[in-house]
């Protein structure tokens, strides 16, 4: 099973329903595809994450920037748009969730609940998006929002400074204690975000099940470094793989250009 995003209206595309559709493909393990589905409304609409669900069906995490046909709901300018597909690929529902401006979704999971754990970005402060650190229109919150099976909200959160903070491709994790690792990056202390050493860091928090904040860690050196996954293991042990520029602060080596590593 893969997710995207697609253009096109040929080829394995057969059922273009705007100008940018989200895309789910199945196939089996050597390729070979077994379904191809788009869904969506008239505007732009990307699949950026999945899981599967305990009743064999999929929650699936998109971008959208519609309001008509497959999509409904939308706040304003973009969205996160989750959509719940059963065993056999039929929607069960779908729904936005979002502020007037721009929310970009990054990752989707099923919490061991049944409940989906959402992040990705925000830089509204009102509809569904309460306490975000800057003004409206202006610097970017990571967001989390925890739904129900039903897609209705538990709780939200936003997590920042005031200044610009952005969730990573890769940035959340579901620990054996319930508890919730969400990567990102953040620039300068204030509000949620200590420790910071100079340009983007990692910037990695724990929030427990209902949202408050566990703890929270800044790593980088006095240059940017790009936050990409975290991973977690049964041992309790957490990696961070991401790119840094300068050997200092907490980076110790650095070969030229960009290095990868924990």
């Amino acid at each position: 099973m893969s997710v995207g995003v697609t253009n096109s209206s040929d080829g394995d595309i057969a059922n273009q329903i705007g100008g940018g559709d989200a895309w789910l493909l199945y196939t089996d393990t050597f390729g070979n595809i077994i379904a191809s589905q788009e869904i969506g409304g008239s505007l732009g609409d990307a699949a950026i994450s999945f899981d599967t669900t305990i009743d064999s069906g999929l929650i699936i995490g998109a971008t959208s920037a519609s309001n008509d046909l497959g999509v409904s709901g939308n706040h304003g300018m973009t969205d996160y748009w989750i959509t719940k597909l059963d065993s056999m690929g039929n929607i069960q529902w779908q729904k936005c969730f979002g502020g007037s401006q721009i929310e970009e979704l990054v990752a989707i999971k099923q919490f061991r609940d049944s409940s989906f754990i959402i992040v990705g970005n925000t830089d509204s402060n009102d509809g569904d998006v309460v306490g975000q650190h800057s003004c409206a229109g202006c610097y970017t919150d990571i967001w989390v929002l925890r739904l129900n099976w039903n897609g209705n909200i538990i709780w939200q959160k936003c997590l920042g400074s005031g200044f610009m903070e952005f969730a990573s491709p890769g940035g959340l994790a579901i620990t054996n204690q319930n508890e919730l690792l969400i990567l990102g990056a953040a620039v300068i202390d204030g509000g949620d975000v200590s420790g910071s050493h100079g340009g983007f860091d990692f910037w990695i928090l724990k929030l427990d099940s209902t949202g408050n904040i566990v703890n929270q860690k800044c790593f980088g050196g006095s240059h940017d470094e790009s936050a990409i996954t975290v991973k977690y293991n049964n041992e309790d042990e957490i990696y961070l793989i991401g790119s840094s520029t300068i050997p200092d602060g907490d980076v110790t080596i650095n070969h030229g250009g960009l290095m990868f590593g924990f």
